[in-house]
């Protein structure tokens, strides 16, 4: 029978830490250790809080764990000239602020992978559906993404309030948005888009 080092079982078994990571009140770019409070950039382990203005998409990717953004703060986008980099929230999103493209028409290219709870302004250029399991959405804010799409039609996206689109293209990718769940029906309201490829239940 083979002995493992003691050092070596423990590196089988660790895994990297869990972080809160809040930006400073003067924002800047994601990928800049200095828009951080404490100095280090977010993880796919760490959840984040945006308290300041700070733009994702800034010449790579970004990612994170779960993302908060406070009330009265803004998330924008930073991919220019045609490129396409992504911020990756693989856990559950909240907005109370705005998350939207930059005012230069610098665009916010988004990966979801949890639930959207969304209380404030919500309209980036590119919203991907990515969760494995049903992916829930509500909130009373404004929410209007230019593109939406589900990437794993298996799960469904499910509504939990009502919700109004104005210029949104969703594609479900032969999906189910699902009004009702769990037992209460949701008004869907589309101006100006449309909804492709799939199944509106309720």
């Amino acid at each position: 029978m083979k002995i493992l080092p003691i050092f070596a079982v423990l590196a089988l078994v660790c895994v990297p830490g869990r972080a809160f990571i809040v930006s400073t009140e003067a924002g800047g770019n994601w990928n800049d250790p200095a828009t951080w409070a404490g100095g280090n950039v977010p993880t796919a382990y760490d959840d984040v809080v945006i308290n300041g203005p700070v733009i994702a998409c800034d010449g790579q990717d970004c990612v994170c764990r779960d993302l908060t953004v406070n009330a009265e703060r803004f998330l924008y986008g930073g991919n220019t000239g045609g490129s396409e980099y992504y911020l990756y929230v693989y856990g559950h999103l909240s907005n109370s602020g705005t998350i939207r493209n930059h005012p230069y028409n610098w665009q916010l290219w988004l990966r979801c992978f949890g639930n959207i709870c969304n209380e404030g302004l919500f309209t980036p250029e590119v919203l991907y559906l990515d969760g494995v399991a049903d992916q829930l959405l509500s909130g009373g804010g404004s929410f209007s993404p230019l593109e939406m799409e589900d990437l794993v039609p298996g799960s469904p996206l499910r509504l939990l309030s009502d919700l109004n689109l104005s210029n949104t293209r969703m594609d479900l990718n032969g999906g189910t948005l699902d009004l009702s769940y769990p037992d209460t029906g949701h008004t869907l309201a589309l101006s100006g888009g449309f909804i492709t490829d799939g199944c509106v239940l309720g």
